[in-house]
C-alpha cells in the first residue's frame, strides 16, 4: 500500500491541500503544474513557480527542484509550502478570468488581511520562541561545559602545582646530595694525589741516592784501573826499548860484517883483473 502525503500550499492568502504519493518520485514540473491548476494560474506559470517553507530553526528554505521536493517529503512532518509566482505570471489569462470568483467586499478583504496579519505574527512569534528556546538550551549547555572545564582546570592546576613543588623539593635534595658527594670526592682525590706525589718523590730520592753511590763506585774503580794501566804501559815501554836497542846492536854487527865481506870481495875482484891483463 502506497503512502500518501498531504502538502499544504499557500498562495495569495489562500491555502490549498495537495496529496502526493511519497513512494514514487514526484517530478517538480508535475507538482507545479498541479499547483498551478489548483490556484487557477496561467499554464505557462508552472515553469516559473518556486516555494518556500520555514524549518524547525526558523530559517526560510526555498525549493524549486525534484530533489529538494523529495527531501521535503522525507521530513517527519511535511511543512506548509508558501507558493511564489513570477510577477509576469500573476495575472490570469483570459480563459481563466471567467473562472475567477468576484472580488470580495471591503469588510471581507479587511478580515482576510487581518487574518493574514495575525497568522504572520503568530508564525513570527513561534519562530522567535523556538529560536529563544534553542538559544537558552545552548547557553545552558555552554555554561555547564564552562563550569565543568573551569573545575577540571582548577583541579589540574592544583595537582600540577603540588607535583611541581614536590619535584622542586626532590631536585633541591638531589642537588644538595650531589654537591656533598662532589666535595667528598674532591677531598679524597686531593689526598690521593698528595700521597701519590709523596711516594713518587720518595722513590725518586732513593733512586738518586742509589745512582750517586753507583757513580762514585764506578769512578773509584775507573781510577784504580787507570793506575794499573799506566804501570803496565811503563813496563811495556821499557821492554820495548831494550828490545829495540838489542835489535839495533845486532843490525850494526851484521852491517859491519857485511861491509868487511864486500871490501874483501872487491879486493879479490881487482886482483883477478890484474892477473888477466
Amino acid at each position: 500500500m502506497s503512502q500518501v502525503a498531504r502538502i499544504k500550499v499557500s498562495h495569495a492568502g489562500v491555502i490549498r491541500q495537495i496529496s502526493v504519493d511519497v513512494d514514487e518520485l514526484v517530478e517538480w514540473g508535475a507538482f507545479t503544474a498541479k499547483v498551478a491548476a489548483i490556484f487557477s494560474l496561467p499554464p505557462d506559470a508552472a515553469s516559473g513557480l518556486w516555494a518556500t517553507y520555514t524549518d524547525d530553526d526558523g530559517d526560510v528554505i526555498r525549493i524549486d527542484s525534484t530533489a529538494e521536493l523529495a527531501d521535503v517529503l522525507k521530513l517527519p512532518r511535511v511543512p506548509k509550502l508558501e507558493l511564489s509566482v513570477p510577477a509576469a505570471n500573476t495575472v490570469p489569462s483570459p480563459a481563466h478570468a471567467a473562472q475567477t470568483p468576484p472580488p470580495q467586499n471591503q469588510q471581507q478583504q479587511q478580515q482576510q488581511q487581518q487574518h493574514e496579519h495575525n497568522h504572520a505574527l503568530k508564525t513570527i512569534e513561534n519562530a522567535v520562541a523556538n529560536i529563544m528556546q534553542h538559544l537558552s538550551l545552548a547557553a545552558a549547555e555552554v555554561a555547564a561545559q564552562v563550569a565543568q572545564t573551569s573545575q577540571a582546570t582548577a583541579t589540574t592546576a592544583k595537582v600540577g602545582v603540588s607535583d611541581l613543588q614536590e619535584d622542586a623539593a626532590k631536585a633541591r635534595a638531589a642537588a644538595t646530595e650531589t654537591t656533598e658527594n662532589l666535595k667528598r670526592a674532591t677531598v679524597h682525590a686531593r689526598a690521593t694525589i698528595e700521597n701519590t706525589v709523596a711516594n713518587i718523590l720518595h722513590q725518586v730520592s732513593q733512586a738518586a741516592t742509589e745512582v750517586s753511590a753507583q757513580v762514585a763506585q764506578a769512578s773509584k774503580a775507573a781510577g784504580a784501573a787507570a793506575k794499573d794501566g799506566v804501570a803496565e804501559l811503563k813496563g811495556d815501554a821499557a821492554k820495548a826499548k831494550a828490545d829495540l836497542e838489542q835489535a839495533a846492536a845486532q843490525a850494526r854487527t851484521v852491517a859491519s860484517e857485511t861491509t868487511q865481506k864486500l871490501s874483501q870481495a872487491a879486493q879479490d875482484f881487482s886482483s883477478q883483473l890484474k892477473n888477466k891483463e
